[in-house]
């Protein structure tokens, strides 16, 4: 899955990673270790600067997508004029985060507005604003977080609230208020009528490993109705006991 590299840098392999990662889920690639080079050629684009720089213009949302990422894994940093424009007239609003985030690779304050700008609009979807707010928390800026905060408090799309709560437990490092406040919004998604949202809820209280959430877990856990939720408790519960325990030996 991981693209091909044209730097050592961990940091740039793992964004690329990651976009890739993210392009094989929005845009239902079978599970194959395609490379973004590979992908490109699969959709008859050759992989040089011209033809890549005129790709962002494609038809084809999963190409613009892709060529905007290849640019920026080349570094082709005089591209990065026609990558902010095709982030801003692109009205699909996965690949506009794909695009926008291949201009922050790129250095691009104006790509990283848009991203802030996406995770703050809540006529967004709420999968949308996550995967904005990801690439955000990448280069350290948590200005997103009290927008997801929001945005779960107030009900979202079933993934936007299971990819939010994930993302909010994992997002480090954090004040002792946003730990609190996904905690908080863990907790509340235990009472989730979606019985996985409630599972990812159960993995994020894992994530955040707060003692604190022992007793409530055990009140859910008198509750759940779902067997499978249920044992997810309880093994949340067993480790959550034996951390605790560590902490007053």
């Amino acid at each position: 899955m991981p693209p091909q590299a044209a730097t050592n840098s961990p940091s740039s392999k793992l964004l690329l990673l990651l976009s890739l990662a993210a392009l094989v889920i929005n845009y239902g690639y079978a599970s194959a270790p395609e490379t973004v080079v590979q992908a490109l050629k699969r959709y008859g684009i050759e992989v040089n600067e011209a033809a890549l720089i005129q790709a962002l213009s494609d038809p084809r949302k999963e190409v613009r997508g892709l060529s905007a990422a290849e640019l920026a894994e080349m570094k082709v940093t005089k591209a990065l004029p026609e990558i902010v424009r095709a982030a801003e007239s692109e009205t699909d609003g996965l690949t506009q985060v794909n695009i926008a985030a291949a201009a922050t690779w790129l250095g691009s304050e104006q790509g990283l507005s848009l991203l802030k700008g996406i995770c703050a609009e809540r006529t967004k979807p709420g999968y949308v604003r996550v995967a904005a707010a990801r690439n955000v928390f990448k280069v350290q800026d948590h200005i997103c977080f009290l927008s997801l905060v929001d945005m779960i408090d107030r009900g979202t799309d079933t993934e936007g609230r299971i990819e939010g709560l994930g993302l909010l437990a994992q997002v480090s490092p954090k004040a002792d208020y946003k730990e609190k406040e996904a905690l908080r919004l863990a907790l509340k998604a235990l009472q989730d009528p979606e019985v996985i949202v409630r599972l990812q809820a159960c993995e994020a209280i894992k994530w955040i490993g707060d003692p604190r959430a022992i007793p409530p877990l055990q009140e859910a856990l008198g509750h759940e109705q779902e067997e499978v939720v249920r044992d997810r408790i309880a093994a949340v519960l067993k480790f959550l006991r034996g951390n605790a325990r560590q902490l007053h030996e």
